[in-house]
C-alpha cells in the first residue's frame, strides 16, 4: 500500500487575511506598490519637464526683449522714412498737377537772369535729395522685410 498523502503546513493561513480589511491590506502590499511607483515616476517626469519648459520660456522672453529693442531702435528711422514718403507723395502730386518743363519759360521771365542759375541749382539739388530719400526708403523697406 501506498502511504496516504500527508500535507505538512508549517505556515498556516492567517484568518485575518480572509477578512475584508486583511484582503485590502494584502492588495495594497502587492498591487498597490506598483501604483505608487508609477505615480512617483509621473511626478519625477513632470518635475523634469518643468525645468525644460521654464528654460524655453526664459529663452523666448529674452528673444522677445531683444526684438523689442531692435524695433525701438528703428523708431527714429521710421519717422524719417515716413516724412520722406510724405515729401515724395506731395512732390508727385505737384508733378502730376503741374509740368515742371512748362514752368521754366514764365519763371525765366519773372526771375532776373543772374538769379535763374541759383533757382535751377536749388531745384536740381531738391530733385537729387528726393531721389536720395527714395533710395533710403527702399533700403528701409528691404531691411524691414529681412527682419520679418
Amino acid at each position: 500500500m501506498l502511504p496516504a498523502n500527508i500535507e505538512i503546513n508549517l505556515l498556516p493561513k492567517d484568518p485575518f487575511l480572509e477578512s475584508p480589511l486583511g484582503k485590502i491590506l494584502q492588495w495594497a502590499l502587492s498591487a498597490g506598490r506598483y501604483l505608487v511607483i508609477v505615480t512617483e515616476l509621473v511626478v519625477v517626469i513632470s518635475f523634469a519637464t518643468r525645468f525644460s519648459l521654464d528654460r524655453r520660456v526664459t529663452d523666448l522672453n529674452s528673444a522677445i526683449h531683444q526684438k523689442q529693442i531692435i524695433i525701438q531702435s528703428y523708431g527714429d528711422l521710421e519717422e524719417r522714412v515716413l516724412t520722406v514718403q510724405k515729401k515724395i507723395d506731395s512732390f508727385a502730386q505737384v508733378e502730376q498737377q503741374f509740368n515742371l518743363a512748362e514752368a521754366f519759360p514764365p519763371l525765366s521771365e519773372i526771375v532776373p537772369p543772374k538769379s535763374l542759375g541759383i533757382v535751377f541749382r536749388c531745384m536740381h539739388h531738391l530733385i537729387g535729395k528726393i531721389k536720395h530719400d527714395e533710395q533710403n526708403t527702399e533700403r528701409f523697406t528691404e531691411s524691414q522685410t529681412v527682419l520679418r
